[in-house]
């Protein structure tokens, strides 16, 4: 088990399960697409910019947040910034309190956490693997 996870460190092990076509689900179960990550952004703001994904036959168009812990999108404050209003997405690496992620707007969107993600076997990878190559 990894103690010590950067936000940085999230990323990459969220880059990798969407580069590898892993087969994504949101915490309330329903299955996530990714059609388009975003472009990364190191200015205030989230974390990736302009992202499209796919939940529930809709479609979705705005940013992507990520935290090491799902409580930090309260702790950030994020859900009374209303700058934070175009997230469509928020992934944490643990689920450290409940699975509701509303924006400043009252909007609850989907939310997905890697820590425990489940293997799943598709184009030869192990998916849960593919978080960060290399990690114990």
């Amino acid at each position: 088990m990894v103690e010590d996870i950067s936000e940085k460190m999230v990323t990459v092990a969220w880059q990798n399960l969407v580069n590898q076509g892993c087969r994504l689900k949101t915490e309330s179960g329903d299955a996530l697409q990714v059609i388009y990550p975003g472009k990364t952004s190191d200015l205030p703001g989230s974390d990736f910019q302009g992202a499209v994904i796919r939940v529930k036959r809709q479609t979705f168009r705005g940013n992507i947040e990520l935290h090491v812990n799902a409580s930090d999108w309260h702790k950030h404050e994020h859900d009374r910034n209303p700058a934070y209003n175009g997230v469509v997405l928020h992934v944490a690496w643990r689920r450290d309190c409940g699975n509701v992620i509303a924006l400043e707007n009252g909007t609850v969107i989907p939310s997905v956490t890697l820590e425990n993600y489940p293997p799943t076997k598709r184009r030869g990878h192990n998916c849960g693997s593919c978080l960060a190559p290399g990690w114990p």
